[in-house]
């Protein structure tokens, strides 16, 4: 719950709520699958708050440690190029 309410809250664009419940995730997360879910999702929040580092940071850990491919891939994307929230107007 901790992981889908904080991704809810980055789609939203609040990222400073989000990295509530994501370091909660963070710290109870032990599946490979959900740890990248969690790991890219804290790296978006980072994004919006314009701390690039912080982001990197956890899409290069994504990328280290075992996590779902999905998650790899969104990784290397957002690596790339940062996370921005898509307004649908």
């Amino acid at each position: 719950l901790y992981l889908r309410a904080g991704e809810a809250y980055v789609q939203l664009g609040v990222a400073d709520t989000a990295l509530v419940y994501l370091d909660v995730a963070e710290f109870l997360e032990y599946r490979p699958y959900y740890a990248g879910r969690v790991f890219v999702a804290i790296g978006n929040a980072y994004d919006l708050l314009g701390m690039r580092e912080m982001a990197e940071e956890y899409y290069r850990l994504t990328l280290t440690e075992p996590t779902s491919y999905p998650a790899q891939v969104l990784a290397r994307r957002y690596l790339k190029t940062p996370f921005k929230v898509n307004r649908v107007s």
